[in-house]
């Protein structure tokens, strides 16, 4: 029973299978016939109603214009316009929507579509929303693929046009989860809830793209696993005008990046590329690569905000400065306030720069650090420093650090700099080495530590110059005053320090130099030298010390010393300078000298010369000289006014005439030289007297007078008998020795004056006195050796004077008086000079002053004949004698008459 009963059971069920298959075969072939037969049919109501329920739930609402399904299942829909809730205005336009759903969808009134396609979209911002307070396109002309799969949403293909700028990519989306009717539309589900700030965003964004010719953008959308959406973009560019004032063009850019989607500061890391930067008047740049760091901008202007960029160039040309291989980091996420650092070949020397600038006011500060090239002294003469190259040179690169500082407007302010130097080469000058710290305001030019070195010159100090080309040295060291003549215009340096000599070792020096450039006659110094080994008109000294000050037109050297030897010259001289006649004028001195006076007074000329020919000092003696000269730059002419003090307290010698001590004052007036106040220790007694050097050059006068005071008589004989020559030196000391006795005390007092030429001793003309006293001035006997005996008979002196006539080469003595105790002579006769010879006169009153018996008796006995007495000196200085003329000794040897001279023993 129970097997009949399934089988009945089994056929029932096939039946019914059967007639339910062909019911739906005919529905199907129904709607086949109808559709083959209209070609089109409207959407179902439940699709259209469940799309917008899922659109009200995004705060959406959309109309649709004509709406359609094709025999593939494909809906249709036309004219498509989606606005938010409350709002006219439509966000989103669409010519054609086309999107493919499954049978069971259509049946059941869910919307899930397998495959969506959008033709003719164009992306809008509301009025309300817009910058210009109108309706603007964002996106236009944009077709685009939709494949939902699952939770993701895949772009196989999209293209639009965002103002100028082409725009095509693809990319996979993820979606938020969730189906049934109230499930979200598979859209992106930042745009419902970001589409206000995305589309203002937008809308800026178009306005800035103004400046860029032929722009294209590939985009490549990703999904992250944080849900977050990622978009890599590559864009390309003929040219981009940034906006500003700086009006920068780039030249065949390419930018490529990565932005995720997750926050409204999200980051973006871009590279970018550009055949060309160029800031027009500015900077030139090839082969530029970078990167940049930017976030979404605010819809204030530019598309997005940008925090770092780095950037690198092949070369770059700015304002006439080549810079190879430069490269940048800048921080900009404070913009218009930019601060950054630059590297870079500059004239293939490396420079680095670091700063901070404001884009706004131009306000910038400049840190440096540099290698500066000789070639960019080129730059320096076309672009700030014209000229320059007839100051300035070096050989080698600057080594330089410091910093710059712009003022708004980005005018030059001020800048400082550490600088080492070689080879510098100031004013055809040559500096070896020099360095310091620099400072510059744009009208004044400082070093206010600064060292230099020009071959063994070395000096250490501050310069200072302004825009007009004044300047100022404050220099310490070693320093050849000759070796910078090529900075102080004019020829006047030179004129004054031509005259020393430095061959030892530059002289220690500390300089305050000021003056022009461009204008010598404004120079001033103040120096303090003092120079070991120094030479002055060819004069060594061991060493020249003092304080100078100079003008162009005036030197003052305050004070100087000067050593040589074992003495010393100190004082002060100032020396003016004519412009009008190129060379010097005055030269005012005064001088207090413990030098060999010889070569000292040989700086003051042939004059000074012949002062110091008569001399000799073992010891020198202390002189003063004041005075001045007047040169060929005075209206007067050449002449000379100086006053001469000298004074030795050691023994001396003038004109081999032996001194024990001399002072004399002497006045040099043009050619004329007058001596006066003359002192000296002679032969135990004293000189005194003056004289006068008058007349041309060539016929030199020389005028004298002269005192003797208390002098020994056998050491002056002998040293005026040294004057005579050399041949009758030696003579009159034996004649001394002859007629006074070599150690008689005999002191004389006498005086001269005599005038003649200089420097022949035997054309003087003149006269004089002379006094002797003594125990024994001289002795005579009468009896010849029968007086040694007869001791009465000898006749002795206590006394003399006499005049004398100065008669060329002669002495002539008119009136001799010899006296003693028992005896005395009158005589006259002459000497004379070149030769010693004598020929001397007198009579004889023998014993005429004793008052002694014998002496007494004698006196009687002979007074008969004692005119017929009379006694002749002759022969010479070196071999003088005594005779009687037809004295009594004549008369016992030779009683004949006649003219025989009788020698006396």
């Amino acid at each position: 029973m129970i097997r009949p009963a399934v089988r009945h059971l089994g056929r029932l069920l096939l039946l019914f299978a059967c007639w339910t298959l062909w019911i739906v075969l005919a529905a199907a072939l129904g709607l086949q016939i109808f559709v083959a037969t209209h070609h089109e049919m409207a959407v179902p109501r439940p699709v259209l109603t469940a799309l917008e329920r899922r659109l009200s739930f995004a705060g959406l609402r959309a109309d649709f214009g004509r709406t359609r399904l094709d025999p593939t299942g494909r809906i249709l829909m036309e004219d498509v316009r989606v606005r938010f809730q409350g709002f006219e205005e439509p966000i989103l336009v669409a010519q054609v929507v086309s999107a493919r759903l499954g049978l069971l969808a259509l049946l059941t009134g869910r919307l899930e579509a397998g495959e969506i396609r959008v033709s003719g979209l164009s992306l809008r911002v509301p009025a309300m929303f817009s910058p210009s307070g109108t309706s603007d396109e964002v996106l236009s002309d944009m077709d685009i693929d939709l494949v939902p799969r699952g939770e993701r949403l895949r772009v196989p293909y999209f293209s639009a046009r965002a103002g100028v700028v082409e725009v095509a990519g693809s990319g996979d989306l993820l979606l938020e989860s969730g189906s049934g009717p109230g499930a979200a539309l598979p859209a992106p589900p930042l745009l419902a809830r970001r589409y206000a700030g995305w589309t203002r965003m937008a809308a800026s964004w178009l306005a800035a793209l103004s400046a860029v010719e032929r722009p294209v953008v590939r985009l490549r959308f990703e999904s992250n696993p944080d849900r977050s959406l990622g978009v890599a973009a590559t864009a390309c560019a003929d040219a981009v005008r940034l906006p500003g004032a700086a009006q920068v063009r780039a030249y065949g850019v390419r930018a490529e990046g990565r932005w995720r989607f997750r926050s409204p500061d999200t980051s973006v890391v871009l590279g970018f590329e550009a055949a060309r930067l160029v800031l027009p008047r500015v900077a030139d740049a090839r082969g530029v690569v970078g990167t940049a760091e930017v976030v979404p901008g605010n819809g204030g202007g530019w598309p997005v905000t940008v925090r770092r960029v780095a950037i690198a160039a092949r070369s770059l040309y700015g304002s006439g400065i080549p810079a190879a291989t430069p490269f940048g980091r800048f921080d900009v996420a404070g913009y218009p306030a930019v601060s950054g650092a630059v590297h870079a070949l500059v004239w293939g020397q490396p420079v680095a720069l670091t700063g901070t600038a404001n884009a706004a006011t131009r306000v910038a500060d400049v840190d440096f650090q540099a290698r500066i090239d000789p070639a960019a002294r080129a730059f320096l003469e076309t672009h700030r420093f014209k000229g320059i190259s007839r100051y300035l040179d070096w050989e080698q690169p600057i080594a330089a650090q410091g910093e710059c500082r712009f003022g708004p407007g980005g005018h030059f302010q001020s800048a400082w700099a550490r600088v080492a130097i070689h080879g510098l080469v100031a004013r055809t000058v040559r500096i070896d080495e020099a360095g310091g710290r620099i400072e510059f305001d744009g009208s004044r030019l400082l070093a206010p530590h600064a060292f230099a070195r020009i071959g063994a010159d070395v000096a250490a100090g501050s310069f200072a110059q302004d825009r007009a080309g004044n300047y100022r040295f404050l220099l310490r060291g070693r320093l050849r005053p000759l070796d910078i003549s090529p900075w102080i215009a004019g020829g006047w340096w030179p004129d004054f320090f031509g005259n020393f000599a430095f061959p030892a070792a530059p002289p220690a020096a500390d300089i305050d130099l000021r003056g022009c450039w461009t204008d010598g006659n404004k120079a001033e110094v103040f120096l303090r030298v003092d120079a070991p080994g120094a030479r002055f008109k060819g004069l060594d000294f061991d060493d020249l010390a003092g304080r100078i000050f100079v003008r162009p037109q005036f030197v003052d050297a305050l004070e100087f010393a000067a050593r040589r030897g074992g003495g010393a010259a100190t004082g002060r001289f100032s020396r003016t300078f004519s412009f009008a006649a190129n060379d010097w004028s005055r030269i005012d001195l005064q001088v207090r000298s413990t030098l060999a006076p010889a070569p000292i007074l040989g700086l003051l000329g042939s004059d000074g010369q012949a002062v110091a020919a008569g001399f000799d000092f073992p010891v020198p003696p202390q002189v003063q000289v004041s005075g001045f000269f007047t040169g060929p730059g005075d209206p007067a002419g050449s002449h000379r006014r100086l006053f001469i003090r000298m004074q030795s307290d050691r023994p001396l010698a003038f004109h081999r005439l032996p001194l024990d001590a001399a002072t004399l004052d002497a006045r040099l007036d043009d050619d004329d030289l007058t001596v006066e106040n003359v002192r000296a220790d002679i032969a135990g007694g004293r000189a005194e007297g003056s004289g006068e050097l008058s007349g041309p050059a060539a016929a030199r006068r020389l005028k004298f007078t002269v005192t003797l005071s208390d002098v020994s008589l056998p050491r002056a004989v002998s040293a005026v008998a040294g004057l005579a020559g050399k041949a009758t030196a030696a003579a009159g000391k034996g004649a001394v020795s002859r007629v006074i006795g070599p150690k008689a005390d005999v002191r004389v007092n006498a005086n001269a004056s005599a005038q003649g030429d200089f420097g022949d001793p035997y054309s003087f003309h003149g006269s004089g006195t002379i006094d002797l006293r003594g125990r024994e001035v001289g002795e005579l006997r009468m009896l010849g050796l029968l007086s040694s005996l007869l001791r009465f008979t000898a006749l002795r002196f206590t006394a003399a004077s006499a005049q004398f006539i100065i008669d060329g080469g002669q002495v002539v003595f008119p009136d001799i008086t010899v006296t003693g105790a028992n005896s005395a002579i009158t005589a006259k006769g002459t000497c004379g000079l070149e030769n010693g010879e004598l020929d001397i006169r007198a009579k004889l009153n023998p014993f005429k002053e004793s008052h002694a018996l014998p002496q007494r008796f004698m006196d009687l006995v002979l007074t008969p004949v004692s005119d017929a007495l009379e006694v002749r000196l002759i022969g010479t200085l070196a071999k003088p004698d005594w005779v009687f003329v037809n004295g009594p000794g004549n008369f016992l040897r030779n009683p004949a008459p006649g003219n025989g001279v009788a020698p006396i023993h």
